[in-house]
């Protein structure tokens, strides 16, 4: 393990996360691991499941946050700054990688631990079944990423 590493300690979805000025403490309301869409339709048409495929992708409305919290291995140099290329990616039961959004991780000077908040406004399905976000991590001079969270959210259709 070098000096400088930063680790993935563990990553959630749920409805709303808030962290409270004065003491710092995170709160995370109602952790998602299924969603229920119902009444789907596309231009206003009702969407038959029967017809739902791969192919098609329908996007939906659905808040939630991604909370991700990250730890500096070693506190060596108080005043390094660490970073990382983060990439988190919603991937479809087939394996079919639906959304993308790429940020860049600051790790401050003097921080232990790092929380990191995805805010999510809409979601793209194709059909029912296991879908998960796909946390990957990379150092700024590394070329690929390395997945170090699947977080698996289970999507029904009514």
């Amino acid at each position: 393990m070098k000096n400088n590493e930063i680790i993935h300690q563990w990553s959630i979805a749920c409805d709303k996360s808030s962290v409270d000025q004065g003491s710092n403490l995170l709160s995370l309301f109602n952790i998602v691991d299924e969603i229920t869409v119902s009444n789907l339709s596309v231009s206003e048409k009702k969407v038959d499941l029967k017809d739902m495929s791969d192919k098609n992708v329908i996007v939906v409305q659905k808040e939630m946050d991604y909370v991700s919290l990250w730890r500096r291995s070693v506190l060596q140099d108080k005043n390094s700054i660490l970073e990382r290329n983060l990439k988190f990616e919603w991937v479809s039961p087939s394996g079919k990688v639906l959304t993308t959004n790429e940020s860049p991780m600051q790790f401050g000077a003097g921080k232990q631990n790092m929380r990191m908040i995805l805010r999510i406004n809409t979601i793209a399905i194709t059909v029912p079944g296991t879908y998960c976000i796909r946390l990957s991590s990379k150092e700024s001079d590394k070329k690929s990423y390395i997945t170090v969270a699947e977080t698996p959210i289970d999507i029904k259709i009514v």
